[in-house]
């Protein structure tokens, strides 16, 4: 049935079996019929039981749909967003990193008021230091990996220095409320997962 109903790439991506497995693909493509196949099969053809088993996507309505579709194999693992599932993460084992376990999540609206008062603090002008422009190189250099100690070592010109600046004072207002952003909940779940304790932990 699988040959039927699946082409060859998302038929190797369901069969795949040597380790975790990332899907990338564009929008309609077949990512989450793909990992819904991929859970039938681990059970029905592997003995996989359902609850060893972690479908993550980044859309609430992509995860929805793949719940409803393996419901009837048995009640996952985790079934849900990258987001939703660092910050579970985070909430039990943060602390093991340093991050209390009753952060707050900012929005896009806290996040644009944080670095606001970011940029303020430094006593920069908000006209020609437009809050937008920070926060989507913040979040870049966030999901790179990229901390901020190595791009003030690169930083070459006055902007690149004004941004570490920004990103510093952004993630101290951060900090002082006990608060993370959404790429800090992705950055920090890397950052726990790293841990060699908290690997053996998840191997239980």
């Amino acid at each position: 049935k699988l040959e039927t109903e699946l082409n060859r790439e998302q038929l190797l991506a369901v069969k795949h079996t040597c380790c975790p497995l990332l899907v990338l693909a564009g929008a309609g493509s077949g990512k989450t019929k793909v990992l819904t196949y991929r859970a039938f099969y681990l059970i029905s053809q592997l003995q996989i039981k359902p609850e060893e088993i972690i479908l993550l996507t980044f859309t609430n309505k992509a995860a929805e749909e793949m719940k409803k579709r393996v419901a009837s194999s048995g009640e996952l693992g985790f079934a849900g967003t990258f987001h939703t599932f660092c910050a579970r993460m985070l909430r039990q084992y943060g602390p093991m990193i340093g991050l209390s376990a009753n952060f707050v999540i900012y929005d896009g609206d806290d996040m644009e008021a944080a670095i606001k008062m970011a940029i303020r603090n430094l006593g920069l002008d908000l006209k020609t230091n437009k809050q937008g422009v920070f926060l989507h190189l913040i979040s870049r250099l966030k999901n790179d990996l990229t901390p901020h100690d190595e791009l003030e070592a690169t930083a070459r010109d006055d902007f690149y220095k004004r941004l570490v600046s920004i990103w510093r004072g952004y993630q101290k207002i951060l900090a002082d409320s006990r608060a993370v952003d959404f790429d800090d909940l992705l950055l920090n779940c890397v950052k726990l997962l790293s841990l060699p304790q908290m690997r053996e932990k998840m191997k239980e």
